[in-house]
């Protein structure tokens, strides 16, 4: 007995592990590239239904796409992209390529399936795959998979067969990609839908059919009589016969004399010709999504659907999306008896409009950044000895922190025109229609000069994003576009915003000022204007400009302006002469005119005002631009 205490005093304490609970079906969670083109390092995340990816020209979304597509094996085996040696990164050439992709969600039956990929301290399967260049011959080298998060030989390569990919292509010209005279789509969409004992009945009837032709006067007809030629030729040496018949057709042959036609319901079918190239797209978007029946024989697979938005106008481009949402959430089912089937789709888009037609956090930023690399020959870290290269960096929205409250605010607040902010290197937010209209116009004139200077600042101008979010709330879009994820990355590196302190005037509560004191022993809460600037004190990339007073007062505090703010003023109201006047007589003319604006929100009509002063800065009226824009701009196109 006091052997078996003492054995029980000094067994090591027995630890729990906490298993994540089962999940519904395995998605791509994780898609981790090193040295693949632009992707020296990047992680990309992905949510489990669909994920839209977006980023200026040449931020790495294309191979982002590419990258899965070399990772996953294709929806029906029929592979069209291969690793290639200009596909190693530039620099990096002798240490190779690798993708590494993370699945979670599995479900009690995937975990066991997928046994010897499975990461057991988070259930995910992890799978690999490593391109490394055969310098003796390099068009010779060839991948290797692993499985796990050891990164191990694939001991089942036969389940990676059971996670597919299907890849829907940027759509330049529908039309021609339909043409079956030129192309293999209407054949393969044919073999993807039908078992090959149907497609064998298929070609056989039809060259049945053929062989009756044959005996059609016209067939016969003209055959005697190249015949009767040819006898009178041949038959004094040797006569020759002749037949006129059509081949033997198979299945590609065949589906090249269908030809596909299309038109609005209610009318005859025309050649895609005649229809455009939007609906045209569609079209070659239905055959490929067709390929998605046969998902219900896979674990899961991820639609890659490159830049849809293509000749389709901005009601399209949502309902396209809408439709994508529908095939992914509808794809959930049970696996108890056969394969969970599940479909994730994955988008890559320039489109604002398909942008804000998912949840603020299914979205992806793709960023490029520098990097420094040692020349060739030059291994030590000296300035002279390094160079610089553009990589891809991924930031995905979901994985910044972002409070439940914010993300439900920004996703009511990210409609097609704000989501352009996610496409932009340099955002300018400002709360109102005023400074949207006005900011580029005042810019155009302040750097108005012919030369070199002049001129590169205007450029600069015209590449800022400049966003209007229609209120005062500006901290969520803060904290979304310069939040950063655990790597460090964020949405942008620079941030101005433009506001109004929109002061209290004696004898009004302000909106800017709380109503209620601090609790006892506390300072009241601060305004939203300290409170930006509290966060640009922490932050050095976001700037923070506000008007004295209200952008359309501060206007008027520049005396020179006032001859033609009085033009913009009397056009709305041409009989507040007298008022207007008044404002000009007044100690502080700003402060008058600001006054009357918080006093009487239909005063003036902002938008208009703001409106027709552009017209005339524009057209070359002299006007002084207010220092805090002045300071807002320059930063702008400096940052």
């Amino acid at each position: 007995m006091s052997d078996q205490r003492a054995d029980s005093a000094t067994a090591a304490p027995v630890v729990e592990m906490s298993v994540p609970p089962v999940g519904r079906g395995m998605h791509l969670a994780e898609l981790r590239v090193e040295n693949f083109r632009s992707c020296y390092e990047t992680v990309v995340r992905f949510r489990e239904d669909v994920t839209v990816i977006v980023g200026e020209n040449n931020s790495g979304k294309s191979n982002v796409v590419d990258a899965l597509r070399l990772a996953l094996n294709p929806l029906g085996g029929r592979r069209t992209r291969y690793f290639e040696p200009g596909d190693v990164s530039f620099g990096r050439e002798h240490e190779g390529t690798t993708l590494t992709t993370r699945f979670a969600g599995l479900t009690t039956i995937q975990r066991g399936q997928f046994l010897t990929a499975l990461d057991l301290e988070n259930m995910t399967a992890v799978y690999g795959t490593r391109f490394e260049l055969d310098p003796e011959r390099p068009s010779r080298s060839r991948p290797a998979n692993t499985a796990g998060p050891g990164a191990g030989p694939d001991a089942e390569p036969a389940k990676r067969d059971d996670i597919c990919h299907v890849y829907l292509e940027p759509l330049r010209d529908a039309r021609r990609d339909l043409d079956s005279s030129s192309s293999r789509r209407l054949a393969t969409i044919v073999e993807d839908l039908h078992d090959r004992e149907t497609i064998e009945s298929f070609v056989k009837d039809a060259n049945k059919e053929l062989r009756k032709i044959e005996g059609h006067e016209v067939v016969t007809s003209t055959q005697a009589e190249i015949s009767r030629y040819l006898a009178g030729m041949t038959s004094p040496v040797r006569e020759q016969r002749m037949g006129l018949l059509f081949r033997d057709y198979k299945l590609h042959r065949l589906a090249m004399a269908l030809r596909l036609k299309m038109a609005e319901a209610g009318i005859d079918l025309a050649d895609l010709a005649d229809s455009g190239l939007g609906y045209a797209n569609l079209l070659f978007i239905a055959t490929v999504l067709l390929q998605l029946r046969a998902a219900t024989d896979a674990e899961l697979t991820v639609l890659l659907v490159e830049e849809p938005e293509a000749h389709l106008h901005p009601q399209l481009q949502a309902v396209l999306l809408d439709y994508l949402q529908e095939q992914a959430a509808g794809s959930v089912r049970d696996d108890t008896t056969d394969p969970a089937g599940r479909v994730q789709v994955v988008v890559t888009t320039h489109s604002p409009v398909i942008a804000s037609s998912v949840p603020v956090e299914s979205v992806v930023v793709m960023r490029s950044t520098k990097i420094k690399l040692s020349k060739p020959g030059k291994e030590d870290e000296a300035e002279d000895s390094m160079s610089t290269h553009t990589a891809t960096v991924a930031v995905a929205v979901a994985g910044l922190g972002l409070l439940p409250h914010d993300a439900r605010k920004l996703g009511q607040y990210l409609d097609a025109t704000k989501a352009g902010l996610l496409f932009g290197t340099r955002i300018v937010l400002v709360e109102g229609v005023s400074e949207a209209v006005l900011l580029p116009v005042l810019g155009r004139a302040r750097y108005s000069g012919d030369d070199v200077a002049s001129i590169m600042r205007r450029r600069a101008l015209s590449g800022l994003t400049i966003v209007n979010i229609g209120s005062v709330d500006f901290e969520p879009y803060v904290r979304l576009l310069l939040g950063r994820t655990a790597s460090g990355a964020s949405i942008v590196d620079g941030l101005i915003v433009i506001t109004d302190s929109d002061p209290e005037v004696l004898g009004e509560g302000s909106d800017d000022t709380p109503d209620e004191p601090g609790a006892a022993g506390h300072p009241p809460p601060k305004s939203r204007i300290q409170r930006l600037r509290d966060l640009a004190s922490q932050d050095a990339r976001l700037h923070v400009y506000a008007a004295k007073f209200t952008l359309e007062a501060d206007l008027l505090a520049e005396s020179e302006n006032e001859p033609v703010l009085r033009e913009a003023f009397l056009s709305q109201k041409p009989r507040s002469t007298p008022t207007w006047n008044s404002f000009i007589e007044s100690e502080d003319p700003a402060e008058a005119f600001y006054r009357r604006l918080r006093g009487n929100s239909r005063f003036l009509a902002k938008g208009q005002f703001a409106h027709e002063l552009a017209v005339k800065i524009g057209d070359g009226a002299p006007f002084k631009c207010p220092e805090y824009l002045a300071e807002a701009i320059k930063t702008a196109i400096e940052i």
